[in-house]
């Protein structure tokens, strides 16, 4: 089915999977294990991406967490004791600890599928953290599937049925599926007022739609895209391109722009990440994903 917002814009089918995904850190000590969710998925249109990773040496490792604009569902600890947290759309960099022989299984949800998860406006979760079995009705039962002895392929595919079944209907979630789709079309250069000419809505109302499903104003969610789209670029060890050339490329103004970007939401610049990479970071001075307000 499609949707008309305007006589000049045609909105894409709910049935199309974005093809936003989000970018991660990969560690040599604990490397991801990918989960495919290829069409039929339970979760198909309402994931961005959905992985693991295990903690494999003798020592504790320290991950860090991008901001990407996803609520997630986060299951980690020993697979047979794992714990089950909800985590809000975060503003700067976190980090996630993993002791020897911890998994980590992390679902990253479309903005455009948050309404359906929640109890309320995506807002009030932003950099919030709330326990799976409290928050959600069978939260207990998803919980308890994510403790059983299954391979993570198998695991991941259980939960995604469980938490599919608790998903409500939410017709209105067209809107912020275009609209964040145009934003990562445009690498986050796109401003809030031609997203109103192209919506037919005002700025202000449009505000208020990512109030409720993402969580963070349409402003800063340009400057994720843009943040996560330089990341990508600036991950790959083949990519030669001086930073001004890579910050134009990614959607910022100039190196400046992209710069002030990294020290908000990374706490470092470009220059460092691309030569240290992000063992470069203070992790002491980072706030942990997974705590509970």
């Amino acid at each position: 089915m499609s949707f008309f917002i305007s006589d000049k814009q045609h909105l894409a089918s709910a049935e199309r999977r974005s093809d936003y995904k989000p970018f991660k850190v990969d560690d040599e000590n604990c490397p991801p294990i990918g989960i495919d969710v290829n069409f039929g998925h339970p979760l198909y249109t309402a994931v961005s991406d959905i992985f693991a990773v295990k903690c494999n040496v003798l020592h504790n490792i320290t991950l860090p967490v991008i901001p990407d604009g996803c609520i997630a569902m986060v299951f980690y600890g020993r697979e047979e004791d794992m714990k089950g947290k909800l985590c809000g759309a975060i503003d700067e960099i976190k980090k996630i600890e993993l002791r020897p022989g911890e998994l980590l299984l992390m679902l990253k949800f479309q903005p455009s599928a948050t309404a359906m998860i929640l109890h309320e406006h995506a807002s009030s979760l932003t950099n919030t953290v709330y326990d799976i079995k409290e928050y959600m009705k069978n939260g207990e039962q998803i919980v308890s599937a994510a403790c059983k002895d299954l391979p993570v392929q198998e695991k991941a595919m259980l939960l995604s049925k469980l938490i599919r079944i608790r998903m409500k209907e939410d017709d209105s979630s067209y809107l912020i599926r275009y609209c964040t789709d145009r934003i990562y079309e445009k690498h986050g250069n796109i401003k809030v007022s031609e997203l109103g000419i192209e919506t037919g809505y005002s700025e202000r109302y449009l505000g208020k739609v990512f109030e409720k499903y993402v969580g963070v104003s349409p402003k800063i969610y340009c400057e994720i895209m843009r943040l996560q789209n330089s990341l990508q670029k600036l991950s790959d060890s083949s990519n030669y391109e001086p930073l001004i050339n890579l910050a134009l490329d990614s959607g910022f103004f100039d190196h400046a722009h992209m710069n002030r970007c990294y020290k908000r939401f990374l706490h470092c610049s470009s220059g460092t990440l691309r030569k240290h990479g992000f063992s470069c970071l203070d992790y002491n001075k980072i706030d942990p994903y997974l705590a509970l307000n």
